[in-house]
């Protein structure tokens, strides 16, 4: 209890999440969710929700998220998290972005995350875009 005590807002609401992404379970994941989407909540409790949810729901879930987020900082904590999940839809989404995403920022993130990708899709989209 003594090292909850000297933890910061920031801190605290990264311990929540992480803490309700542990115990799992449908209801806990779309709580997190429904707390990442949730514009009222304070950015930094938005990212900590964002980044204890990354690694656990699936990519459908990932993306819908990134198609409704409105800020850039969340923007780019999904993207984070897509690049690091081997699923190709999370593929799939990265290239969608770098193509027709309208947040330069995310773009070039994208980007770069397919720059690491093995994915031979990800290689065409690299060599089509020096191309133009």
């Amino acid at each position: 209890a003594a090292e909850l005590a000297k933890l910061d807002g920031v801190s605290l609401n990264q311990f929540i999440a992480a803490a309700v992404a542990r115990f799992g379970g449908d209801g806990n994941m779309q709580w997190l969710s429904e707390h990442a989407r949730n514009d009222d909540e304070p950015l930094d409790s938005r990212l900590a929700a964002m980044r204890a949810i990354g690694a656990t729901v699936d990519v459908a879930t990932l993306s819908q998220l990134y198609d409704g987020a409105t800020h850039q900082r969340i923007r780019s904590a999904l993207i984070d998290a897509l690049s690091q999940r081997r699923e190709p839809a999370a593929v799939d989404k990265l290239i969608e972005i770098a193509r027709s995403g309208t947040d330069p920022s995310a773009r070039r993130m994208a980007i770069a995350a397919l720059s690491q990708s093995k994915d031979p899709r990800a290689t065409k989209l690299l060599l089509d875009l020096v191309d133009k």
